[in-house]
């Protein structure tokens, strides 16, 4: 309760700074924000700024993968903690850290199966470019293996997201923001496919789709 209670009033602090640090700050939504197991895979072009922005534009509550070298200081992982930021390892991080994804894909796939929703970049790292770089495989392996629990009907929807700078830097400039519309990972799961094929398949389509939602 204390968690939510933090949570909530540090996203709308940074709701009203937004607020002020745009001059234009635009969402659009190709459909609803579904209920239920959601995945939204998004652009990152800024850093910090893009999980800040994802967050306030919207009225769900995501848990947020964010790289681990954060974590590294007892205090700071606690507050990450309350803040819905859950670990991922990257070979920078050293070649025997990633084993400890396979925690954090399990702590993922019990947070879809209550119906919670994560947000991942799905490009990996940030980069000002106005393009879409090749997606990483995390959040498709998160979605099947929740699906692959739950025999293929627990409903995990993938929702691309693009967002888009008028300037990376500059204060009062304008954001944009595209929710696209959902992509139900279960119509992804051919039983006569391996599940790497499938994984494969999931990430072309939202590929597709987030070039659609930016400029």
């Amino acid at each position: 309760m204390v968690q939510k209670i933090i949570y909530k009033v540090l996203k709308n602090y940074c709701w009203l700074a937004l607020l002020f640090y745009f001059k234009r700050w635009q969402t659009n939504k190709h459909s609803p924000i579904p209920s239920g197991p959601v995945i939204f895979v998004c652009t990152h072009q800024n850093a910090f700024l893009d999980a800040v922005v994802m967050a306030c534009s919207m009225r769900r509550d995501p848990w947020f993968i964010t790289r681990a070298n954060v974590f590294k200081k007892p205090l700071v992982k606690k507050i990450l903690n309350i803040l819905q930021m859950i670990p991922v390892y990257r070979f920078r991080d050293g070649f025997s850290t990633l084993r400890k994804n396979d925690e954090t894909i399990e702590m993922c796939v019990n947070l879809l199966t209550r119906g919670k929703c994560i947000l991942i970049f799905g490009e990996g790292n940030h980069n000002n470019r106005w393009f879409l770089r090749p997606l990483q495989k995390g959040f498709a392996r998160m979605a099947i293996a929740a699906e692959e629990r739950h025999d293929w009907k627990l409903g995990v929807k993938i929702v691309p997201v693009g967002v888009q700078y008028d300037s990376h830097n500059a204060f009062r400039s304008r954001v944009l923001v595209n929710f696209g519309n959902p992509i139900l990972a279960n119509e992804f799961c051919n039983r006569a496919n391996t599940t790497q094929q499938n994984m494969e398949a999931l990430i072309t389509k939202t590929a597709e789709e987030m070039k659609a939602l930016i400029l």
